[in-house]
């Protein structure tokens, strides 16, 4: 049994538990919805990129997305594409296909572990060794343990890195904070990115208002300038029969006083 006073591996430094209220508020839910992971609807679920978002949150996305597309081909398409929120990375996927995205089962261990030790002051008990207290935390499988866990399932034969559990919260406090904090930078860049594309999504917006009021009014000048011209051609027009056709009376009226004086 090993009890190393370092992280197995940089994930573990930037995802050990901690018994916070504002570890879990913070850094162990969505970052779209801003809601905590669950076992349920929001069921942390991965990305091809290795991100995380709640399933709820995803399949909202390929809505939105279809949706978009069915808009502008007027049929709903088999397959879309779907941006990452944290890394912009896109990847093509089908209903199916996020059916099948998995879940990642490392949140869901700090969920619980999370769980089963809001109150430090409560004693907690390993669910397979029911009178033994969780007093160790398995760095290898991220989870807490006892002492018969350490000597039966998590052992060094099978390549297991054990500590005390208090040393581990008070080894990984600064890692989590420090994690903490990279993640509200990161939440806050992101934040500034949308509020950016929503600003220029509205100066698109006004730009096309602009551009279909000034069609529409070279369109009613046109009109309105074809309307009077169309007038004065048929003004034009039907003066010129009439004069042509009073030619045409006045030649037939002398035919006819000829025909009467040879009468």
């Amino acid at each position: 049994m090993v009890f190393s006073g370092q992280p197995s591996s940089p994930y573990v430094k930037r995802n050990i538990v901690l018994e916070e209220c504002s570890f879990v508020e913070k850094f162990l839910k969505c970052i779209i919805c801003e809601e905590i992971y669950n076992h349920d609807d929001r069921q942390p679920k991965l990305l091809p990129c290795h991100h995380t978002l709640c399933r709820i949150c995803i399949i909202q996305m390929f809505i939105s997305e279809a949706e978009y597309r069915r808009s502008l081909i007027d049929d709903l398409p088999n397959a879309v594409t779907i941006i990452c929120p944290q890394c912009s990375k896109s990847f093509i996927s089908t209903q199916e296909g996020l059916r099948q995205l998995p879940t990642d089962h490392r949140v869901i261990q700090l969920l619980d572990f999370f769980s089963n030790n809001t109150d430090r002051h409560t004693v907690q008990y390993c669910s397979i060794h029911e009178t033994q207290p969780i007093n160790f935390f398995c760095e290898s499988c991220i989870e807490p343990i006892c002492r018969d866990c350490t000597i039966v399932d998590h052992t060094e034969a099978k390549g297991h890195n054990v500590r005390d559990l208090d040393g581990a919260i008070k080894h990984y406090t600064p890692i989590i904070e420090a994690a903490m904090s990279d993640l509200q930078s990161e939440k806050s860049s992101l934040k500034e990115k949308r509020e950016t594309l929503e600003q220029s999504i509205e100066t698109f917006d006004k730009a096309e208002q602009d551009v279909v009021e000034q069609v529409k009014g070279s369109f009613a000048a046109l009109r309105a300038a074809l309307e009077e011209r169309e007038k004065q051609l048929i003004a034009m027009a039907e003066k010129e029969v009439g004069n042509e056709k009073q030619k045409f009376r006045e030649k037939i009226d002398l035919i006819d006083k000829k025909n009467g004086r040879s009468r």
